[in-house]
C-alpha cells in the first residue's frame, strides 16, 4: 500500500509495479465476517442473505457448501432439490436478489449522489432487469455473450455500470 497523508493513493506489487488509484479494494479470498472499508466509514460485509436469516456461522455455510456439492456429485440427491416447485424457488431468488440490491442501495446511499452516479445505477439496473427478464434480446448475438448474459441480468448490471463508470467524465 503507498499511504501519503493517511489516505491510500496506490498500491506496489511484489515485481514492483507501482498503481497509483483513487481506491483501493483488498479481497481476502473469503466473504464470511467481511468488512468494507470506504474512508472512514466501516460496514460488515459477506452474503446478504446471511444477514437476512441472522445466520453468521461459518459451520452452517460449511453445511450448505456440502450439501450443494453433495447434490451435483450425486443424482438422486440432486433429483430431491429438481423436485422443488419453481415458484419455492423464484420466491428464495427474488428475496435474495433483492437483498443484495437493498444492500447495494444501502451502501449507495452513504455517499451524495451526482447527476452521474444517478445515471450510471439507472442505467444499470434497468438493463440488467430488461435483459434478465428477456433475454430473447441477446438472440442475434453470439453464443458465448448469451452464456455470459442470459442467465440473469446481475452480469449484465456490473459490466455496465463498471463500462459507464469508466467512459463517464466525473463532471
Amino acid at each position: 500500500m503507498i499511504i501519503e497523508n493517511a489516505p491510500i493513493k496506490g498500491i506496489k506489487t511484489k515485481t514492483g509495479l507501482i498503481y497509483r488509484v483513487k481506491a483501493v479494494i483488498f479481497a481476502t479470498g473469503t466473504f464470511l465476517n467481511g468488512v468494507i472499508i470506504i474512508g472512514d466509514l466501516k460496514y460488515q460485509g459477506g452474503p446478504s442473505c446471511m444477514q437476512s436469516a441472522k445466520v453468521m456461522s461459518r459451520h452452517v455455510v460449511a453445511i450448505g457448501a456440502l450439501f450443494v456439492i453433495a447434490a451435483s456429485l450425486f443424482p438422486k440427491l440432486g433429483a430431491v432439490i429438481a423436485i422443488i416447485p419453481q415458484s419455492v424457488l423464484g420466491g428464495a431468488s427474488i428475496v435474495m436478489f433483492s437483498m443484495i440490491a437493498t444492500m447495494g442501495i444501502v451502501l449507495i446511499n452513504r455517499d451524495t449522489m451526482n447527476q452521474r452516479s444517478i445515471l450510471i445505477v439507472s442505467l444499470a439496473l434497468g438493463l440488467g432487469l430488461g435483459i434478465g427478464r428477456v433475454p430473447a434480446v441477446l438472440d442475434r448475438f453470439p453464443e458465448a455473450v448469451r452464456l455470459i448474459f442470459g442467465g440473469s441480468g446481475i452480469a449484465v448490471s456490473c459490466i455496465i455500470a463498471i463500462f459507464l463508470n469508466i467512459i463517464l467524465p466525473e463532471k
